[in-house]
């Protein structure tokens, strides 16, 4: 893991990259709750990884204020859809149901692990004790450096 942090007068950004081999494009389509409800009282974080990057969790969701941000589908709506995962490894990603007053005191935990693929769509359920949610993610294959370089993507 690379940690780059820049600074202005008007705040700070940390950078975090890693350089990863034989990766493919993960898109989070959709997570959406199959079976019972979230609790208003219960904030939700959803975090990622790869198993080759130690340290490396990426923050897709954490609903900060306390109010899970679900549409009235019973979707999920995530801050951030897109990651890179490597082919033959896998990507994890973890559902946290917390208590809301900004406590770390975990009430549910779920875990779903993906096979990154070529092309293509896979689909986990996490088994919360107050309700399920289904992730479905869609798999696609990046640019290599040479179709960038070229400004041809499909040569």
């Amino acid at each position: 893991m690379i940690r780059r942090c820049l600074s202005s007068k008007h705040g700070e950004l940390e950078l975090t990259y890693a350089a990863l081999v034989g990766t493919v494009e993960a898109t989070m389509v959709s997570f959406q709750v199959t079976e019972g409800s979230w609790p208003d009282h219960l904030r939700g974080v959803v975090v990622c990884k790869t198993a080759s990057v130690e340290g490396g969790d990426i923050v897709l969701l954490d609903s900060r204020d306390g109010k899970m941000p679900i549409n009235c589908n019973g979707a999920i709506e995530l801050s951030r859809r897109v990651v890179s995962a490597e082919l033959g490894g896998e990507l994890s990603v973890d559902l946290v149901a917390l208590q809301a007053n900004n406590s770390s005191e975990i009430v549910s935990r779920g875990r779903v692990v993906f096979t990154p693929d070529e092309a293509g769509r896979s689909s986990g359920v996490f088994d919360l004790v107050f309700c399920k949610v289904e992730a479905t993610v869609c798999w696609s294959l990046l640019a290599t450096l040479g179709q960038m370089l070229s400004g041809n993507p499909w040569a």
